[in-house]
């Protein structure tokens, strides 16, 4: 699974919280914390500023991911 869609719906689904520890641990191996964490916290900000369209599209992606059968993507109503 890919981290962008597993961080997209965290997103979605507004976590506050989650266990990920050993992934980021292994992940920042080697890296610097002072340069990746904000990187990180950026591409959460732009995750919460797509729009419905683009949400509904990481959602169905997201879908197809665990399930392994392609989600047609909701396209919400215009406001």
């Amino acid at each position: 699974m890919s981290s962008d869609l597993l961080a997209a719906e965290l997103v979605r689904l507004r976590t506050d919280f989650t266990f990920l520890r050993r992934s980021f641990t292994a992940d920042m191996a080697g890296r610097d914390p002072f340069t990746e964490v904000p990187r990180l916290l950026q591409s959460l900000a732009t995750l919460r500023g797509g729009d419905a369209a683009e949400a509904a599209g990481r959602r169905s992606r997201f879908v197809e991911a665990v399930t392994g059968r392609p989600v047609a993507a909701a396209v919400p109503a215009p406001a």
